[in-house]
């Protein structure tokens, strides 16, 4: 299945297994109870509520994400590539190809982590701690989305930051998930 995933999508498997491990441990049955995330890629609420409206089969059958906890490894994976049809990975996908590259760790991560990111260079910073400024300008005060600036989610994910630098960017998401 991880093979499958990994052509579909221009990757590879130790890609995939990555940012996986990164996100659950590959416990299928991981649970984020600050966030109420579930299974491998940490699926939350609302994205499952998404999926469900926009008609993904993967997810027909599930009442809430807590019955993603109880899929195997398996029978995550047509959900895990539901997910990242959804965010549009196929595009990505595409464009790596016709460039002679692969769809990276950074990007496979980004898709789960923060999609509206997923194209985005690897020096694009993601997230700013609060009070601090990036070299690009950007404060914890940026806003990303409605209710969600990068403070926010430099708070929430403060461990990307692995040189203590106040912000981080995909390709600090990408170093954290390729120690696995």
């Amino acid at each position: 299945g991880l093979s499958v995933l990994a052509t579909k999508y221009n990757s590879t498997i130790p890609d995939l297994l990555s940012f996986m491990m990164n996100e659950s441990g590959l416990n299928p049955a991981a649970h984020n109870k600050n966030v109420n995330a579930s299974g491998l890629i940490q699926i939350m609420p609302g994205t499952l509520d998404d999926m469900k409206k926009r008609g993904y089969a993967s997810v027909q059958n599930l009442n809430s994400v807590a019955d993603i906890r109880n899929l195997s490894i398996v029978e995550q994976l047509p959900l895990i590539d539901d997910y990242f049809k959804a965010q549009g990975l196929l595009q990505s996908a595409e464009v790596a190809k016709k460039e002679g590259r692969k769809v990276d760790l950074g990007t496979l991560y980004t898709t789960v982590f923060l999609p509206i990111y997923k194209d985005k260079p690897n020096d694009f910073v993601m997230g700013v701690e609060p009070g601090k400024t990036s070299p690009n300008g950007d404060t914890g005060d940026t806003v990303i989305a409605k209710g969600l600036t990068k403070g926010m989610v430099y708070k929430a994910n403060a461990a990307f930051d692995l040189n203590k630098k106040g912000y981080f960017t995909k390709g600090d998401v990408m170093a954290k998930a390729s120690g696995y």
